[in-house]
């Protein structure tokens, strides 16, 4: 099998990977509603939460990173001059994106006395199963609806969708981190079967494009603080 035949094998292999695990688990999904109450989609089916932005990135660069790492191992260079820097600062970056994105999600409590209106939507749908908790059974059909209803506003709906959009739709700062996250790791896909052949390490992408990266991250992590659930 030729060098590239690695790179595309180990790409596919662990994108797959990925993308089961994505789908069967909740492995890529935000951390927040983490029960939905017993609410159920129309025909039957338990509601799943939305896909994360953040954690779709860290999973895109781990397998990039991965990838090219086999892809210059089997053309017999050395080892341990493959990663550089920058590639770790291409994992860092994303990492830091999500464990950005998980603590801003747990920052975002309101206090006791917060009104009702004044909510968050999943702090709204936690208010109504602590109501239903508290009711003799069956609980008040009301009390059920408002879960429902606030259930399929908290779930996901697609994963297009999901990481592209908030409460008020799709988000420029959401489709500028996907685009510039994809643009990004193209080049340096790229740029490592183009020159790792003879380097024996990854491209060097420079510091204007990860400054780009990082920019792009800190922006979406920047309007997530305010950002609500849809």
């Amino acid at each position: 099998m030729p060098a590239w035949g690695y790179f595309v094998l180990t790409f596919v292999v662990v994108g797959v990977a990925a993308f089961c695990l994505g789908k069967w688990t909740d492995m890529l999904r935000d951390s927040d509603p983490t029960d939905f109450g017993g609410a159920t989609q129309p025909n039957g089916q338990p509601y799943r939460r939305p896909y994360s932005l953040a954690q779709t990135q860290m999973t895109w660069w781990f397998c990039i990173v991965i990838a090219s790492f086999v892809y210059v191992a089997m053309m017999g260079k050395d080892l341990p001059h493959i990663l550089t820097s920058e590639s770790l600062i291409l994992i860092g970056i994303g990492t830091g994106t999500a464990l950005g994105a998980a603590a801003i999600e747990k920052t975002k409590t309101s206090p006791a006395q917060t009104p009702y209106a004044q909510l968050s939507t999943v702090e709204k749908f936690n208010y109504v199963l602590a109501e239903i908790a508290a009711q003799p059974a069956p609980p008040p059909a009301a009390l059920i609806a408002q879960r429902n209803t606030l259930a399929k506003a908290l779930a996901s709906e697609d994963f297009f969708r999901d990481v592209l959009t908030d409460v008020d739709g799709v988000c420029l700062h959401r489709f500028q981190a996907v685009a510039w996250t994809l643009v990004v790791g193209i080049l340096f896909v790229v740029g490592v079967v183009s020159t790792a052949s003879t380097t024996g390490t990854f491209p060097t992408l420079g510091t204007t494009i990860l400054g780009v990266l990082g920019i792009s991250g800190g922006t979406y992590l920047g309007f997530k603080i305010p950002e609500q659930p849809a």
